[in-house]
Formats: structure tokens, C-alpha cells, sequence
């Protein structure tokens, strides 16, 4: 029995260098980064793609000093006189990415183009399981987490909160246990229109859980989640509840109804099920 084990985790298996939950990880963050760094803008008064700040014109902030280091590959970590991290240290993120490339570059003996940051993240897109299989692949992933954590942070971007832990087999313990979080494959915004998430992922090993009627009540009964809120007239469809009834049971406390005129599926669940007649 060999004692070998996951070079970034040290508890899972490696396939051959890290476990399939650590690729799995590494590939969400890449993800991550090529989504979020296309959304950087430094402009006054946005703080993405979409983003607009409140207030006049005249009254809008200069332009984001934390957005421009972290898209220019000359910003530096630097060290203040004691050695220390200096507290104005911003991740550099298109210096990090192009860092990365390079290295794989070197390594791999290739000559392609380099012209910007869209270059970097291609180079690593492509050779995303010769690095999973490299002898520094936790020094790239710890880079790629530091990058997806500061882009999320500067654009706001959080994963959503957790409906229930992951019920997935795991070969050292009873389940997986990670965080199910609702996930949209529409990004659109729509001010009046709450979105519909489309499918349930696990934060920890990328388990996947279609949004379909059947597959959702089945998750739902399994995970038994705190709050799963959905839009009204989507929680009648798949639950098969009257409106007008949904309406009651709102009404009378027995559902929880948010400012956004979603509902809890997880309250309409339980209603309908000691509810005969409940559904249309």
C-alpha cells in the first residue's frame, strides 16, 4: 500500500500528482479568473463590465487605483523597510497569469504569442493537465486561488450561500459533506425579473445537480437545505401548487416570502406535502 498522497491536499488519492477533487478545484478557479478578469474596468464610477456606481456624475470616484495594478503587468509585491507585506499590496493578477504561462512556456519548450492577458489565460487553459500533473502544480494552484480571490473580492462577486451539504460518495468518509450552491447558467440581468437558478453545484468536489422537477424535489428531500429561494410562479410549477394557495399559506406565515417576491421551495415542499388538494 502506498503512503503517496495528494500533493496539495494530503488526504485524497493522486491521479497522478493531485486528487481529483484538487483538479477539480483548480479548473472552477481558472474558470473563475478568465470570467472575472473580463469584467475589470478601472472607469470612474464602475466597478466591472456592468457595474455603475450610484450619484452624479461630477460625484462618482476617480478611477479604481486597486482594479489598474491588477491589471498591469509592471505592479510588483512589494516589502515594506521591516520585511513586511506592504498594506497597500494589490494582487497582480495579469502579472501572476503571464508568470504562469511563462513557466509552462519554458518548460514545455513552446513559442506562441504573447500579446496580453487573453494569451496568458489561453496558455493555461490548454495545457491545464500537463500542470495538473507537474511537480509544482500546488504553487500554481495557490497563485490561481489568490487571483480568483482578489477578482471576486474587487467585483463583488461571491459564490451564493450553501442550501445543503453534498451527498456525493467519498472514498474516506460517509459523503462528500461540501457546500451545494445554486448556480446560474443565465447571467443576464434583469432588474424586475428575479433569475431561476438552472442547477445545484458542490463547492468542494463539483458534484452537479440538474434543476429539473424530478431531480430537484429528489435533491431537496435528500440535502434537506435551510432556505432555497426560487420565484413564485416557478415553485407552483414544479411543485404542482395552486397559486391561489400559495398565496394562503404566504399570507397566513407558513411560507417564506422575500422582498424580491421569491419564495422558500423548501416551505412550499413541506406545505405541499401535508396538504392534500394543494396542487392545481
Amino acid at each position: 500500500m502506498s503512503d503517496t498522497a495528494c500533493a496539495i491536499c494530503a488526504t485524497g488519492l493522486p491521479v497522478p500528482v493531485i486528487c481529483t477533487s484538487c483538479t477539480a478545484k483548480i479548473r472552477r478557479d481558472l474558470d473563475t479568473v478568465g470570467r472575472l478578469r473580463a469584467q475589470l474596468d478601472p472607469t470612474p464610477g464602475r466597478t466591472g463590465s456592468a457595474g455603475r456606481a450610484s450619484g452624479k456624475p461630477g460625484s462618482r470616484p476617480p478611477a479604481n487605483l486597486t482594479i489598474i495594478a491588477m491589471a498591469d503587468i509592471r505592479s510588483r509585491f512589494r516589502l515594506t523597510d521591516d520585511g513586511e507585506a506592504d498594506p497597500d499590496n494589490v494582487t497582480n493578477v495579469d502579472a501572476d497569469l503571464l508568470t504562469e504561462a511563462r513557466l509552462v512556456i519554458e518548460a514545455r519548450r513552446l513559442n506562441p504569442p504573447m500579446r496580453d492577458v487573453s494569451d496568458s489565460l489561453r496558455i493555461l487553459n490548454i495545457h491545464l493537465d500537463w500542470i495538473c500533473s507537474s511537480d509544482r502544480v500546488d504553487e500554481f494552484a495557490a497563485v490561481l486561488a489568490g487571483c480568483a480571490q482578489a477578482l471576486r473580492s474587487v467585483l463583488r462577486d461571491w459564490p451564493e450561500t450553501s442550501v445543503g451539504r453534498c451527498t456525493a460518495a467519498h472514498p474516506e468518509r460517509e459523503a462528500c459533506g461540501g457546500p451545494l450552491r445554486l448556480a446560474y447558467d443565465d447571467h443576464r440581468v434583469d432588474a424586475e425579473v428575479a433569475p431561476t437558478p438552472t442547477h445545484v453545484v458542490c463547492g468542494w468536489c463539483g458534484d452537479a445537480w440538474a434543476l429539473q422537477a424530478d431531480v430537484l424535489l429528489a435533491m431537496l428531500r435528500v440535502v434537506r437545505p435551510k432556505a432555497f429561494p426560487v420565484p413564485r410562479a416557478w415553485a407552483c410549477q414544479v411543485t404542482g401548487c395552486n397559486p391561489d394557495t400559495l398565496r394562503q399559506w404566504i399570507r397566513r406565515g407558513h411560507v417564506t416570502s422575500y422582498a424580491d417576491e421569491q419564495v422558500n421551495l423548501v416551505d412550499v415542499l413541506v406545505r405541499v406535502g401535508d396538504t392534500p388538494g394543494a396542487a392545481e
